[in-house]
Parts: C-alpha cells; sequence; structure tokens
C-alpha cells in the first residue's frame, strides 16, 4: 500500500518539502513569531517558488515586518500567478486571521465584499476582526451573512460550520453566571 501511495499519490518532494515549511510557518505566525515565520516561507518558497500562496503570505509578513517595497513586489508577483485576484485577497485574509491582525482581516474581507459580494468569505473576515475587537453582534450579523451566501452556493459544509460558530458566539457573548448564587 505504501508503495502505490508513493508511485500514484505522492506529491512531489519539493511539494512535500513546501507544505512542511508553511505549516511551520503557520505555526509562527500564530505564535506571534513574524521573523520565524518568514524565514519559512521563504525556505517554502525555496522548494516552490511559483506558489501565489506563500508569496501572498510574504507579502503580508514583509509588510508587518516594516518592508513596503519587498512586500509590494512579493504581492506583484502573487497576483501575476494567482487564477484571480480572489485567491490572494483570501490568502491575505487567511494570513491576517493567523497573525490575530484585525486591520488585514477587515481590509481582506472588504475587498472581497467589493468584487465578490456573493462570496461568503467577505463576512468571514470582516466577522473575524469585529471578533477580535469583541464586537459580537457586529460578529453575528456578518456570520449569520456568511452562512446565507453559502448556503445559496450550495456549500452546506461551510454554512453549517457557521451556524456551529454563530452559536459558540452567542453562548459567549451571554453574561457570565455568578457562581456564588445558588438555585
Amino acid at each position: 500500500l505504501a508503495g502505490a501511495y508513493q508511485l500514484f499519490l505522492a506529491p512531489p518532494p519539493e511539494v512535500a518539502a513546501s507544505y512542511r515549511q508553511r505549516i511551520k510557518a503557520e505555526a509562527a505566525m500564530q505564535n506571534g513569531d513574524v521573523t520565524a515565520a518568514l524565514e519559512e516561507i521563504d525556505l517554502a518558497l525555496s522548494y516552490t517558488p511559483e506558489d501565489y500562496e506563500l508569496l501572498t503570505i510574504r507579502s503580508v509578513l514583509l509588510e508587518r515586518s516594516g518592508e513596503t517595497q519587498s512586500a509590494a513586489e512579493a504581492l506583484a508577483q502573487a497576483q501575476a500567478l494567482a487564477p484571480d485576484e480572489m485567491n490572494v485577497l483570501m490568502a491575505q485574509g487567511q494570513t491576517s486571521l493567523y497573525l490575530q491582525d484585525a486591520a488585514g482581516m477587515r481590509a481582506a474581507g472588504e475587498r472581497l465584499e467589493e468584487g465578490y459580494p456573493a462570496s461568503p468569505y467577505g463576512p468571514i473576515f470582516l466577522g473575524s476582526a469585529a471578533e477580535l475587537e469583541g464586537d459580537y453582534p457586529s460578529v453575528q450579523l456578518y456570520l449569520e451573512e456568511a452562512a446565507a451566501r453559502a448556503e445559496a452556493q450550495g456549500d452546506a459544509n461551510l454554512s453549517g460550520n457557521l451556524r456551529v460558530r454563530i452559536a459558540m458566539l452567542t453562548q459567549k457573548s451571554l453574561a457570565p453566571v455568578d457562581p456564588t448564587l445558588t438555585p
């Protein structure tokens, strides 16, 4: 079975190596270590230099590091390689989500709303930004809109996940119960 996997299903070694570096970069972003994330993305790009998602991630990390010229160059490369602008915007929003960057998520969400108003991902990023800022009523509105759009597109999995997230946020936003009270 392992031989069949290696022969027919396994990705090329450079793709597998790039993916491993990307996973490390995502972990570094979630830990707030932009420098380590950028190093891992650069290693990933050494294996798959024409990966528009990696180039987009690199552009966000460079921008965050204050290297605006290099960020613009990486973004231009990503845009030239991506199937369309939506893919780049999605990667920007996802990277901002990893970095817990509300402004970045909001920017990606707004651009998705402008260019792709039927997409559920604009409201998802806008809702995530609102959540980071503690604006739970807005989060609920954005996520309900995203769920409705996902349903309209026949994406029951995304819609269901959003409905669960809405329920969890509703519980989170309820006033805490005083544990000293007895029934």
